[in-house]
């Protein structure tokens, strides 16, 4: 770090010392960070890159490694394999395909960790129009599906097989391994009743 700052100021003889920028950086809010990657990414993205008239935009997650703290116990996350404690964070993030730039990046802890949340934020606080969504199995659900249907976005994501626990177990499907038909679900908030009803048709 003292040779970075040597460099940074040139070797000035006020060059702050490394006590006196770790105590600096101490005060720089996570929210100063989330500012400057929206302020960047609003006056920066890129409209030119469209599918027929779409943004093509994927979201997922991973994990993050952060330094091994066994007092915090909203990042700690397991143990590897050799018996150490590792810290985590979980970056879920949207990302424009066609124009190569991530548009909102929403980070969690082991203890508010939820991508199917993350994802439903993300969706509702975008200012982007004309969207297709896409994501992998992961985000197999239907408050996705209804946030996305809300926002007036399209979205293309996996379910797994129909064999499995997932969506596609509980539809009536045909036998074949491969089909091309329509599914009507209804949303809603009460099962005797509803509040809220929205209708989803989709190829499976």
């Amino acid at each position: 770090m003292s040779k970075e700052l040597l460099d940074f100021f040139d070797f000035d003889k006020n060059t702050p010392s490394v006590s006196a920028f770790t105590q600096q950086r101490s005060k720089v809010l996570p929210e100063a960070f989330e500012y400057l990657f929206k302020s960047f990414t609003d006056d920066n993205l890129p409209t030119t890159n469209n599918y027929h008239g779409y943004r093509l935009i994927a979201c997922d997650g991973s994990n993050l490694t952060i330094a091994t703290n066994q007092k915090d116990p909203e990042t700690f996350w397991e143990r590897n394999q050799h018996g150490s404690i590792v810290n985590k964070q979980h970056l879920n993030a949207f990302y424009d395909v066609l124009n190569r730039i991530y548009t909102d990046v929403l980070v969690q802890t082991v203890a508010d960790y939820n991508e199917f949340r993350a994802c439903a934020t993300m969706i509702d606080r975008s200012k982007l129009e004309n969207v297709i969504l896409v994501a992998d199995r992961g985000y197999e659900n239907y408050n996705i599906f209804a946030h996305t249907i809300e926002k007036g976005w399209k979205f293309a994501i996996r379910v797994k097989d129909k064999n499995s626990n997932g969506i596609a177990s509980g539809l009536n499907l045909p036998s074949n391994d491969e089909l091309d038909i329509d599914i009507t679900q209804i949303f809603s908030r009460k099962i005797q009743r509803p509040q809220k009803m929205q209708a989803i048709s989709g190829c499976l």
